[in-house]
């Protein structure tokens, strides 16, 4: 459930001067243990061509410079990224919510 306090936050963030576009989604893997039947995503065992964790990282950083007001980290499976928790810090340091 949404709070007052939680309103407030996107409300800061929805109306910086400085914002971009409100939502900006990157697929980090398309690698899911589920196979849920409601996916689009087509997701399964992670391919040969995934980008690596550094790469992963620099196009964050470039979604960032756009200065969207929320990064949805999408995929397959995001929480199986190694480095989900360093794009998380990323975007939260960048004042960029993290759906």
């Amino acid at each position: 459930m949404i709070g007052d306090n939680d309103n407030k936050e996107i409300t800061r963030y929805r109306y910086r001067s400085d914002a971009g576009p409100i939502i900006a989604c990157v697929d980090i893997t398309d690698q899911c243990n589920y196979r849920c039947l409601h996916c689009y995503n087509n997701s399964g065992k992670a391919s040969d061509d995934i980008l690596t964790d550094v790469e992963i990282l620099d196009v964050i950083k470039q979604v960032i410079e756009f200065k969207p007001t929320v990064i949805c980290l999408c995929g397959g499976e995001p929480t199986l990224r190694r480095n989900y928790i360093q794009l998380i810090k990323e975007c939260k340091d960048n004042n960029i919510m993290v759906n």
